[in-house]
Order: C-alpha cells, then sequence, then structure tokens
C-alpha cells in the first residue's frame, strides 16, 4: 500500500493526520489519531515511492489491548508477505525486519 492509499482510506473515515519528525533515513512518518476512544496508526514510509514499510496500531488508554480477533484479524492482512508482527498490550506493529532494526537504531 502507498501513502495516497492510506491518506484516502482514513480521510475517507474523517481521520486527520499529522507528520513527526524522527523517521529513519530517506522515510517519514505519519500518525492517524482518532477521538474518543482515542487509536493511533503510525505509518512510516518511503520518501522514493509512498510504500509503506512499517504500520503500528495503537488504543491510547489505561488497560487497553488488542482481542484475539483483532490480532487474528491484522495478522491475517500480512500473512505470506514476509511482514513480521509484534504484539504488546495496546500496540501492534506491523513492519519487515530490516524496517523494525532502522526504527530501533533511531
Amino acid at each position: 500500500m502507498t501513502i495516497e492509499q492510506c491518506q484516502k482510506y482514513y480521510h475517507r473515515l474523517h481521520i486527520g493526520s499529522m507528520g513527526h519528525s524522527g523517521a529513519p533515513k530517506g522515510e517519514v512518518q505519519v500518525e492517524f489519531r482518532t477521538g474518543t476512544p482515542q487509536r493511533r496508526v503510525y505509518v512510516y514510509y518511503q520518501k522514493s515511492n509512498g510504500k509503506l514499510v512499517s504500520v503500528t496500531y495503537a488504543k491510547m488508554g489505561e488497560d487497553e489491548t488488542f482481542s484475539k480477533d483483532e490480532i487474528h484479524y491484522l495478522t491475517g492482512l500480512n500473512q505470506g508477505s514476509g511482514l513480521v508482527t509484534k504484539v504488546t498490550g495496546g500496540y501492534f506493529e506491523v513492519s519487515t525486519p530490516e524496517q523494525a532494526q532502522l526504527e530501533q537504531a533511531q
């Protein structure tokens, strides 16, 4: 998916976006955020072609977690793609192993 496709999808749902600094060289980070309950989607994409390289879904708030059905659905979207998924409490991350290393180095 490209950033343009991602923005079109979220903007259709009336979810705004904002840019962030601190992305690895050659990349941009954008955050999509809802109101209450607060949900966030953090996206890293390549400047050169707009292709998404990492997505983190976050449920903000005390004791917020992803259900088994949500984890199954989000994992199923990326099955067989070579992407890795990691669930930590209210965060669900999808990225390539290389991207995960780049983000950790930041």
